[in-house]
């Protein structure tokens, strides 16, 4: 066991709004839960299971994990290449730790990598934290590297920063000192005193002191806007309103109710209204309620009203999609040239435009992990949906669905996704003869030809799984668009 001694200086905080003790910190759900993984420049946060190949230099699926078999472990690495600016980032949510030290076992690949331990502000950005958010930084000590039956997890104690405790968060971080190559460090075990119970009144499984939605079931507590409020709760769950204003009582909130004449359509006569507001005040164009109708009240006016699913030319597509990957999956977008895939020439793939949407699950291919990419909700701007879709190999299952706005995009409600069939997979490749294929869905039933600004909001959703465990392959998706 390894112990490590810190000291900082400390400030005073409120430790009544944040849980006792790490939630979660086994992973044996096989899912982050009360973690978050973030990256700088393509850093990869994920959990692994015991027995599953998750590196490249042979021996990973060999490993013992430390709480035994079918067990999980939640592995941090650089991009493949080893990049050292590429950084793999896991992040508790806040808590306040309970008596004893910050205990964990960990494991890396080899000695070249650099492992960092920081205790945040429970405000602190995860990806970028200014330095009066670290309470405490400590760069832990590669302990015992290595891989296959042989390799054996550290476990280390560190003690908190804070005495008494305060609220915090516990993050790591790890990149690769050595150029060209990705090595892994897994974590697990994480302890820091036994959280008690405590009230959890929707009942789905979340405590309600870290529920973002209380009163409404989430379990997967999806935030797509991040707020303070879960889209199973938010009245406006594509864009931040923390006040969750809602002056007119019907449901939808002050910052994104966009049907000023109150027809149930956001359309031209309520950018004309808009148009007038901004000479003579009218109250329902003051979407941030600041007495005035001014530039603020027209930036959230253009970003709630969506025609087309392309956007317009000051905006690439890329932008107007939510990644809600589930177990580990991946979803983004990615550029023309770069490598995105552990397969060679990936940066030869000819694109159909500047970016592409990719979707992939997690490294080892398991078939419950989910790469999961949902549009904003737009009005459709003619009656076909187009796509260009490529995969990487036969081995997935990629399916592109119509949704009516959702608030549960991870898992929409079977009334709520009115169409949903396979993106083609005829011939999967990557490199400089990989070719996109076209593929058109009809979404006639959804769009109004005689007033399009009267068609109904729909958001399109994109999912893929590999469909046997190995590899987590891609599949792309670019060129996306509503018209004739």
């Amino acid at each position: 066991m390894v112990i490590l001694a810190l000291g900082v200086a400390t400030c005073a905080a409120s430790a009544s709004l944040f849980p006792t003790g790490i939630r979660d910190g086994d992973f044996a759900s096989g899912a982050l839960g009360s973690f978050r993984g973030d990256s700088l420049r393509e850093g990869i946060v994920e959990v692994v299971h015991q027995g599953d190949n998750f590196s490249g230099i042979p021996g990973s699926a060999e490993i013992p994990f430390p709480n035994g078999q079918g067990s999980f472990a939640v592995k941090l690495r650089s991009r493949g290449d080893g990049t050292p600016d590429s950084v793999a980032i896991l992040t508790s949510l806040p808590f306040v730790p309970g008596p004893g030290p910050l205990t964990f076992d960990t494991l890396s690949e080899r000695a070249g990598v650099r492992l960092e331990l920081l205790f945040l502000e429970p405000g602190a950005d995860n990806r970028l934290p200014v330095p009066a958010d670290v309470q405490g930084r400590i760069v832990l000590g590669v302990e015992r590297p290595g891989t296959g039956a042989a390799a054996r997890f550290t476990t280390v104690q560190v003690p908190f920063p804070a005495n008494p405790p305060r609220p915090v968060k516990v993050q790591f971080r790890q990149h690769t000192l050595e150029p060209r190559n990705g090595y892994f460090t897994l974590i697990s075990n994480l302890r820091a005193g036994d959280p008690p119970h405590e009230a959890d009144r929707d009942g789905d499984g979340v405590p309600d002191v870290v529920d973002n939605c209380p009163d409404v079931p989430n379990r997967d507590q999806t935030n797509s806007d991040g707020d303070a409020f879960g889209d199973a709760c938010d009245n406006c769950p594509y864009l931040e309103n923390n006040d969750q204003a809602d002056r007119d009582g019907d449901g939808v909130g002050d910052r994104c109710a966009t049907d000023i004449d109150g027809d149930g359509y956001t359309d031209e006569a309520d950018v004309a209204r808009f148009a007038s507001a901004l000479g003579a005040y009218d109250a329902r164009a003051d979407f941030n309620d600041d007495g005035r109708v001014d530039l603020l009240d027209l930036a959230l006016f253009a970003k709630q009203v969506r025609i087309g699913i392309s956007g317009d030319e000051l905006r690439n597509f890329a932008a107007g999609f939510v990644d809600h990957s589930i177990n580990g999956g991946i979803g983004g977008a990615v550029e023309r040239g770069q490598i995105f895939s552990g397969l060679p020439a990936s940066d030869l793939t000819p694109f159909p435009g500047p970016l592409a949407l990719l979707l992939r699950s997690d490294v080892p291919g398991h078939p419950a992990s989910e790469g999961v990419l949902t549009s904003l909700p737009f009005v459709p701007t003619g009656p076909r949906l187009g796509l260009a879709v490529l995969s990487e190999n036969l081995a997935v299952a990629a399916t592109v669905r119509v949704l009516r706005p959702s608030r549960t995009p991870r898992t929409p409600a079977p009334e709520d996704i009115l169409i949903e069939t396979p993106l083609r997979n005829d011939r999967p490749s990557s490199g400089p003869r990989a070719a996109f294929l076209e593929q058109t869905i009809d979404i006639s039933p959804w769009f109004n030809a005689a007033r399009p600004p009267h068609s109904p909001y729909i958001q399109v959703q994109l999912r893929q799984h590999t469909t046997s465990a190995g590899s987590g392959y891609f599949t792309l998706v670019g060129d996306v668009r509503t018209g004739p």
